[in-house]
Parts: C-alpha cells; structure tokens; sequence
C-alpha cells in the first residue's frame, strides 16, 4: 500500500503555464491551514490525501510509478527535454548551478533510464494488467494516444509546429490530471480500472 501527500501547491493550467512559463505553481493558504490543522488531530497522517469519505487514499506500488512517470512525460518537450515547471532543479542541474527554471535533458536520460529498468522488471512480471485509480487511468491513455498519434513526428526531426502539437496533447494531459480534486473522490475501491 502507498499513499500521496496532500500538499498546498497547485501547478498551474497548462496554458497558464504557456503564457508565463517562470511562473508555474500556486501556494493554496487555505489548503494549508486545512492541512495543518488535520495534522494536530491525527498526527502526520493529516498531511495525507484522503477520499470524501475522509479514508487515506491507498493505492499500489504500479500506480505511484506511474504518476511519477506520467508527470514527467506530460512536461516533455521534444528535442529538448523534460520541462521542470515544479521551479526546482533537479539533482544535477542543482550540481551545475542552474535554477530549477527551464528543460532539463539530465531528467529525459533519468527517465529514460527508468523505463527501461522497469521494463525489464515487467517482463519478468508476467502480468497482463494492473489496477489503478480511473483518473490515472485516463491520464496514461491521454498521454499514450498523444504519443501514438504523433509517432511519425517524433520519429525525426521537427519542426516548432508539429513540435507544439506533441506539447499541447500532453501538457493538457497534464494539466486536466492536476486538476482533479482529489478530496472529492469516490472511494478508490469502487473506481478500480485494469489496463
């Protein structure tokens, strides 16, 4: 079982962020006040994300793998990298002295790193399908399709045209996934999809 914390930054719509890419994430006051008064009830538990029921949201090993790989690719941009729209570097761009604004190319190899671990490990699995919450679910298919629509384009060399196009299919993916409010889930457990 693996949860996720509910912390009060919100990163922006997608075409907030086009409009002013150095400026990307909200601080949610009342989300933290919420926050910290859960925690002097319940301990650290109230920093943690809960249904409408008010249960701690749990969720497989698979599912918070792929969130972690999802929020990446949402923010590629091809021929260039990983977006970094958290406004924090990552471990080598801070190494190197550079502010965590702008594309990192350390984060594409990471992550390309990453998925051909992981699937070494899945195919070692054997397993066909996995469970995970319906809003990942729609998440990983709006990014797939975006990836398979456009296979040609990112198969060479692109101009900014076609290059924008693969953005827009995945930034948006990006972005309507942020925008669930997962406080007012139904409960995980009726909501279960297979892919």
């Amino acid at each position: 079982m693996f949860v996720y914390a509910n912390v009060p930054y919100r990163i922006k719509k997608y075409q907030d962020i086009l409009k002013h890419p150095k400026d990307t994430i909200e601080f949610d006051e009342n989300l933290d006040k919420k926050i910290r008064e859960k925690r002097l009830d319940l301990g650290a538990d109230g920093a943690l994300l809960c249904d409408e029921n008010g249960l701690i949201v749990k969720v497989n090993f698979i599912e918070k793998i792929l969130a972690t790989t999802l929020a990446k690719l949402s923010n590629l941009i091809p021929e260039g990298g990983i977006w970094m729209n958290t406004q924090r570097p990552e471990w080598n761009d801070a190494n190197n002295a550079l502010v965590g604004n702008g594309v990192s190319m350390v984060t594409l190899s990471y992550l390309r790193r990453f998925l051909n671990f992981f699937n070494n490990v899945f195919a070692q699995v054997g397993a066909e399908s996995f469970e995970v919450s319906e809003e990942l679910s729609d998440f990983f298919l709006k990014v797939a399709g975006t990836l398979k629509n456009n296979q040609h384009l990112l198969s060479g060399r692109m101009n900014d045209k076609d290059r924008m196009q693969v953005l827009d299919g995945l930034g948006k993916a990006g972005s309507d996934f942020t925008e669930i409010k997962f406080i007012s889930m139904r409960s995980l457990a009726e909501k279960k999809v297979s892919h």
